[in-house]
């Protein structure tokens, strides 16, 4: 029996939107929880995301010229939007306001391997590996650990704390108690110190340049998003796996944190990826370029380790060390801007009078300066230097700029650095206790990485704190001198030794501290001793292998004794090291870069250690070859067929598809208790002449299609089927929802179906012109 489309159910129309350029409609994403739509410009290839109504929410711009989007994915929850490029870079995105937050790799070495011997930011450049590789797919899942529900839940947890025989002395203890018990260790392992700190402060924008990974600092909600401790994380696990065209997966938990990685072959043409909230298992779906083989292959996640509270804190803290490290890293550059850009001014107006003194045969500025302080005569050049150039506003611009640099450099260090290293110090100690109470078994990394990284962590916290007496220091002596300075133009306007001058250096002398003016004119005016705290060292650039940065002689140099002893030789009036060794020694950019140096190494032996959790994916070779399958993929749900108890049960993955010469077919694949997997292949007729454009599953037995039709003008239709009731005699186990006539140019090649119960989107799209769609699917359709 043919299908009626004379009279088809009309769908309300909620929007329509004309975009300015053409859209890639294959690469629409749409958040269900917050209704926002992200698409990809064709041409310039960002990424822009609109509001439900068909307002811009926030926009994204192209990573590089070379490169394009190839995957959009959102987070469950909306807070994410994970953006996949062809150059194999993955970027996780706030979903708030577009900022960088993460950037990984899906190439087999991950991101550059070079060890950084300066503060400058990643500005994400590709790869220079041989072949092509490019992120295919993204999979988010959330595992939530509630009661009757999920596959996470309390009594299955069954690492507890920092031991494997947590109720070992408790032998009264019955299995009811034990849940209580493992809930009891989980919240005291959970405990965050930090929530009863206030909230670090957000990074001023300056005139320098900012990695797409800094950005994040420069918004409080974006700083807070990051370090603040979510309460329900603990109840709950997100993994997100991103895979690539090169073969290699990596895993994630809590968005950002990398928990290992693995292969799943070489030369893959395309991936795509399912999961589901109830089952512990993931799949992605591949082919292969050579063989052209279809391979499924099933990722077995140990939630129960996952969901445990020793990964957990591990995680958590894990995260905040990278972001807390670059926090610093930031703030540390923030301080180098306003040191340069600050003393430009008074450094040109110094070296103009410098230069006039020597082509008069005077004396040097300072020598002039100290001399004018002692005895009070004025020499010609200086007399004409005060009373012309300084008194011009000169004076009012170099005080401005010299207070700036040294107030901002001080808000610097205690309202932004040192906070973010005690809550660093947190962090660190926090991984380090559960690596010392496991030394020596296999259950966790060693200590010594987190060790070291204490000791340079404090090696900065003293040079910040020495730094911070200096500054107030030398700006208590600028002050002095500034004041002194005024007065002597005062006195040079009037005239020297007359009756004016005279009653000025009468009215003004006891204010003056000249004890602080000459400190300030000897040891100060040429060069601020902040200088050498915070310079870029001569040789620290560019990147290097990991063992020629540990035999660096500035990172050698830069431990924790060697900063002690350097703090010993300190000047008790200056602050500032005596010897040249001592000043190089202190030095914030290579206490940074070092520090960073061993996070990284920190940081990698947990990855190590987390990767042995990860179990080898189990490869099934699908039943049907060739033919460009992977192209034709419509759609992959994964569903399980029973509930699960987290370990890997049975689960049930549906691959809808258009197979060569038919209009739509459907794959079951069955994974057994026992491993095994059945496979189930069933066509479908749609009984209409013309072309599937795109089909969707939106529930286990439902389905949307997207039909053009023959011999019609050109008229797409949108058609909802229920597959469990198809009968190849007879169209009406599907009916037209839709007709699009064709008007305006609009021809729909593609559609994304999100939103809530109740509140069902099918946003219709078309890659051709600038018009996109927007229709209200109605509840129970």
């Amino acid at each position: 029996m043919e299908m009626d489309v004379s009279s088809p159910t009309s769908l309300p129309l909620l929007y329509s939107n004309l975009t300015p350029d053409p859209i890639d409609s294959g690469l629409a994403a749409f958040c269900d929880i917050h209704d926002l739509l992200a698409l990809v410009n064709a041409r310039s290839q960002n990424v822009v995301v609109f509001r439900i109504n068909g307002q811009q929410a926030f926009s994204i711009n192209r990573k590089d010229s070379d490169c394009r989007v190839s995957v959009l994915k959102w987070k469950p929850d909306g807070s994410f939007l994970g953006i996949g490029w062809s150059d194999g870079s993955v970027g996780v995105y706030s979903g708030e306001d577009g900022k960088l937050m993460s950037m990984s790799s899906t190439r087999s070495r991950g991101r550059s391997d070079g060890w950084r011997l300066d503060l400058l930011p990643e500005m994400d450049e590709g790869d220079d590996e041989e072949g092509e590789c490019e992120a295919a797919c993204l999979g988010w899942t959330t595992y939530a650990a509630s009661e009757g529900e999920g596959v996470l839940r309390p009594d299955h947890f069954t690492h507890e704390l920092t031991t494997d025989d947590w109720y070992d002395g408790d032998g009264d203890a019955g299995d009811d108690e034990k849940p209580t018990l493992s809930r009891l260790a989980k919240a005291i392992a959970t405990l965050d110190a930090t929530a009863v700190l206030p909230r670090l402060s957000a990074l001023p924008i300056h005139a320098l340049r900012f990695g797409p990974s800094e950005q994040k600092f420069t918004t409080q909600a974006g700083l807070d998003t990051l370090l603040n401790s979510d309460r329900t994380a603990s109840e709950s696990v997100t993994t997100l796996i991103t895979a690539g065209t090169s073969g290699m997966n990596n895993l994630f938990l809590d968005d950002t944190v990398e928990l290992g990685s693995f292969s799943i072959g070489n030369s893959i043409s395309q991936t795509v990826h399912a999961s589901h909230s109830h089952c512990a298992t993931q799949v992605i779906l591949s082919r292969t370029k050579d063989v052209q083989s279809l391979n499924l292959h099933y990722i077995d996640l140990p939630l129960q380790d996952f969901g445990g509270p020793l990964l957990h804190v591990v995680t958590t803290n894990t995260k905040r060390i990278q972001s807390l490290l670059s926090y610093i890293t930031q703030t540390i550059r923030c301080m180098q801007s306003d040191l340069t850009s600050n003393l430009s001014l008074p450094s040109r107006i110094i070296g103009n009078i410098s230069e006039e003194l020597t082509s008069s045969g005077e004396d040097d500025l300072v020598t002039s300066l100290y001399q004018l302080a002692m005895t009070g005569n004025f020499t010609p050049t200086m007399l004409e230097w005060l009373t012309e150039t300084i008194r011009e506003n000169q004076q009012k611009r170099w005080d401005k700029s010299i207070n700036d640099m040294y107030s901002h450099i001080q808000t610097h260090i205690f309202v932004h650095l040192i906070p973010a290293l005690d809550r660093l110090a947190i962090a660190v100690n926090a991984v380090r206790g559960h690596a010392q109470v496991h030394q020596g078994t296999a259950n966790f990394v060693p200590p010594e990485p987190f060790t070291i990284l204490m000791d340079d962590l404090d090696s900065v916290r003293l040079v910040a704190q020495n730094l911070q007496l200096l500054v107030t220091t030398e700006h208590r002596r600028f002050r002095a001198f500034s004041r002194w300075l005024k007065v002597m133009v005062d006195i040079g306007v009037a005239g020297p030794n007359s009756k004016g001058a005279v009653e000025t250096e009468e009215r003004e002398t006891p204010n003056l501290d000249y004890n602080l003016v000459l400190t300030y004119i000897s040891e100060t005016l040429m060069q601020s001793g902040c200088t050498s705290y915070l310079e870029q060292k001569p040789g620290m650039k560019g990147s290097c292998l990991e063992a020629e940065f540990w035999s660096f002689p500035g990172i050698v140099n830069s431990q924790r004794d060697e900063i002690v002893r350097a703090m010993r030789g300190l000047d008790a009036v200056n602050g500032i090291g005596k010897q040249e060794q001592e000043r190089d020694l202190l030095n914030l950019p290579t206490l940074a870069i070092r520090l960073a140096g061993s996070a990284r190494r920190a940081v990698e032996s947990i990855r190590k250690w987390q990767s042995g959790m990860l179990p080898t994916p189990a490869k099934v070779s699908l039943p049907i070859v060739d033919h460009g399958l992977l192209d034709n993929i419509l759609d992959i749900r994964l569903q399980p067929s029973r509930s699960t108890d987290g370990s890997g049960g049975e689960s049930v993955t549906r691959i809808l598809f258009k197979p060569e010469g038919g209009q739509l077919a459907l794959l079951k694949v069955t994974r057994l208790q026992s491993k095994e997997c059945t496979f189930e292949e069933k066509q479908y007729n749609l009984h209409l002449a013309g072309d599937l454009l795109h089909a969707q599953m939106v529930k286990q037995d439902r389905c949307l299609v997207l039909w053009r039709e023959e011999a019609s003008g050109g008229r797409v239709l949108l058609l909802t089927g229920n597959l469990s009731r198809y009968d190849e005699r007879d169209s009406r186990w599907t009916r037209v929802i839709h007709v699009f006539e064709g008007k305006e140019g609009f021809e729909p090649d593609h559609f994304v179906v999100g939103g809530r119960p109740g509140k069902t989107v099918c946003v219709v799209l078309a890659s051709e012109v600038r018009l996109g769609g927007c229709l209200i699917w109605r509840r129970g359709l």
